[in-house]
């Protein structure tokens, strides 16, 4: 199957922008974890039938907070807040229709936009009664509800949400934004790393939760220095996050060293059912090597049998699998080796699009056809391999997450820009610039 990229409009960004501005982190969390609700609707890849009953049964749920809370009372001495909440209901029917208009032209981007920010609308709309609960017993008693912000969940935590598609236990009530460990060396021009993870898990609606793996020396154009993390720290860094925060999947990027890989092995052994990126950072951009034969002999042994997808390109699909004639070959040897899906990207290879292939179950199982730009670009893996893990840790399917994460990279690398003398940096935050006057 071939993929043609479409165009997210300005005004689309502009108004997720605005939304996001509007809303907080609190409106957009529940967005994309859905609290106890159902995840985005695009997340879940349904079709326009069942996206049409998703959304209807959202309002439909929404609608009912409205009515139980007026029948308590509520909103008598405060009308305000139920004419607010009745004319957020009315924007997410306008934006639901708006992006069904869009689908029905083909821009699926737009439409993915727009269907989005509908469900935000809604589901904060739906939080209101229980804000505004939240802020008339701080009013009323305010020493007791500093206690409980210092001392239990926020009244938030605990809403009622419809009872469709429950989250999976690892996005319990209490966890509305996913919790992704990285792991990732540290780039100083913030280029690629533990910066390019934390941009591209935020945009993913995910709480990055960095492990340092090396500390490097490096530019736009080339790393010159990598200085792996002592691994007893590198393992209390982790272990201090696992040991606080629900975990809803891992990505693993430079690892520096054979014990590092030996000390991530030994982490994720202890989490089995959590899902794992791993992007086998080998070369930097400029060519430096960044893993020797050991390195990539430990990841074939510890990591790969651990790993949900692989994400090389095809020069590090080469050199993870020397002995296969071509790249179909090395995603199968990648497989055999453990790895559950591979995603072997194309940018390296002489052709004049881009194509990328999401390899499982022993076959090629799609192909992803992407304009080839005219730049080259630090951080693009990282980018990937970390979008993909957020869309993996809202509950996404492998498959389907595959080709989101291509979408988002596409956008970042058609967005992105030159900060120094080398390569251009992917524009993870693309959709967070919400005036024409600002970026580039």
């Amino acid at each position: 199957m071939t993929r043609t990229r479409t165009h997210t409009s300005w005004h689309t960004a502009v108004l997720f922008s605005c939304l996001t501005l509007a809303f907080g982190a609190g409106g957009i969390q529940s967005a994309r974890a859905g609290d106890e609700g159902p995840p985005l609707a695009y997340l879940q890849g349904l079709t326009p039938q069942k996206m049409n009953r998703h959304f209807d049964a959202l309002l439909a749920w929404a609608a009912g907070e409205l009515a139980e809370h007026e029948g308590e009372g509520l909103f008598a001495d405060h009308p305000g807040e139920k004419a607010v909440f009745e004319e957020m209901l009315v924007l997410a029917r306008h934006l639901m229709e708006q992006s069904r208009q869009a689908k029905a032209q083909g821009d699926a981007a737009r439409a993915r936009a727009l269907a989005y920010s509908a469900e935000a609308t809604a589901r904060y709309a739906a939080r209101m009664p229980h804000l505004l609960e939240d802020r008339l017993e701080k009013d009323r008693n305010p020493k007791a509800s500093r206690v409980e912000s210092e001392c239990s969940e926020p009244e938030i935590a605990r809403n009622r949400l419809p009872p469709v598609d429950p989250l999976p236990p690892s996005q319990g009530p209490s966890h509305h934004i996913p919790v992704v460990v990285a792991f990732a060396g540290h780039d100083p021009t913030g280029g690629a790393g533990v910066q390019a993870d934390v941009e591209a898990l935020a945009s993913m609606g995910c709480h990055a939760a960095p492990v340092v793996t090396a500390l490097t020396v490096q530019d736009t154009r080339n790393v010159t220095g990598v200085t792996p993390v002592d691994t007893a720290l590198l393992v209390e860094q982790a272990r201090a996050v696992l040991e606080d925060m629900r975990v809803a999947a891992f990505k693993v990027g430079l690892l520096g060293s054979v014990t590092t890989v030996e000390a991530i092995h030994t982490l994720l052994r202890d989490y089995p059912d959590i899902p794992v990126v791993l992007d086998p950072v080998l070369r930097a951009g400029g060519g430096a090597r960044l893993a020797d034969e050991d390195i990539m002999a430990a990841m074939h042994a510890l990591l790969f049998p651990l790993t949900t997808v692989l994400t090389p390109n095809s020069v590090e699909a080469r050199l993870l699998a020397p002995e296969a004639d071509d790249l179909d070959a090395c995603a199968q040897e990648l497989m055999d080796a453990g790895c559950e899906y591979v995603l072997v990207t194309g940018s390296h290879e002489a052709t004049p699009a881009v194509i990328n292939r999401l390899y499982g179950n022993r076959r090629l199982l799609d192909t992803f056809t992407w304009e080839r730009l005219a730049q080259t670009y630090h951080g693009s893996g990282c980018t990937l391999a970390a979008a993909l893990a957020g869309l993996l840790a809202h509950g996404m399917e492998p498959c389907t997450a595959a080709l989101e994460a291509q979408e988002y990279t596409w956008e970042t690398l058609k967005q992105g820009y030159r900060p120094g003398m080398g390569q251009w940096v992917p524009n993870r935050l693309f959709w967070a610039v919400y005036d024409e006057g600002l970026g580039t």
